[in-house]
């Protein structure tokens, strides 16, 4: 069992740091391949799984996260599509979890890809969060 306690604040500026890792890491026309955020008592790492579909880097990285030693935080980071907004759209999802909590959060951040000849992926309003009481991760 760990000894970290439980900051929302700290998990929250995490999760802003996956987010803003995903912005700069998807490409326009292209997914974001899932990683973490892994934060403890020697400092911040991230973590990548390689697998032949998304979904399965995705269930590699959360096992990666799963057997990390004593993690304080984490946060997964994944690509996918939001009715947040009335209408389907991309998304980021960012999953965060913190030692010790009942539960994680997701967050879901959707985006527009944007530009005639630049493309660009935008963020279309405020991250916000999609559930609580996620399933503990660790």
């Amino acid at each position: 069992m760990s000894n970290h306690t439980d900051d929302p604040d700290e998990l929250h500026a995490l999760a802003a740091v996956a987010m803003d890792h995903a912005f700069r890491s998807i490409q326009p026309r292209g997914p974001l391949m899932p990683f973490a955020l892994v934060e403890d008592s020697s400092g911040t790492r991230l973590i990548r799984a390689v697998a032949d579909r998304l979904e399965e880097m995705l269930a590699a990285t959360r096992w990666l996260v799963f057997e990390s030693q004593e993690p304080a935080r984490a946060v997964v980071a994944c690509d996918g599509f939001s009715n947040r907004t009335g209408r389907r759209m991309d998304a980021i999802f960012v999953e965060a979890y913190e030692s010790g909590a009942t539960g994680g959060i997701l967050i879901v951040q959707p985006y527009e890809t944007r530009g005639l000849l630049k493309k660009r992926n935008e963020a279309v309003g405020r991250p916000g969060v999609l559930e609580r009481g996620r399933p503990p991760l660790f």
